[in-house]
């Protein structure tokens, strides 16, 4: 897995990746999860996203929104884990993890 870009718009903060090779998408219970936590500790849970095989088929593509952290917020920790099941920011280790800053 790797992120291929960060962006900012009207729903939230969104985060792209890639997973190469790519994932079969008829396997029951695979999905991403995403959480994230901001410097002053306030969590946020991924508003959804969707995942699909890229143009050429050699890997999937997908994104995650995180909603807009507080504006006092300096950084958001995304943590990324493949799966369906819902969990908390601190339940288990992540399997991705990502820092943005959110200062300009």
């Amino acid at each position: 897995m790797s992120f291929t870009e960060v962006g900012v718009d009207e729903v939230g903060v969104r985060v792209e990746y890639a997973i190469a090779p790519p994932i079969t998408m008829r396997e029951p219970g695979i999905g991403w999860l995403g959480y994230a936590r901001d410097d002053l500790g306030n969590e946020y849970v991924d508003l959804g996203g969707a995942y699909a095989p890229s143009a050429h088929g050699e890997r999937t593509e997908g994104s995650l929104t995180m909603p807009h952290p507080v504006d006092e917020a300096r950084t958001l920790r995304v943590r990324v884990w493949p799966g369906s099941d819902p969990i908390d920011y601190e339940e288990r280790g992540p399997a991705y993890e990502l820092f943005i800053s959110l200062e300009l």
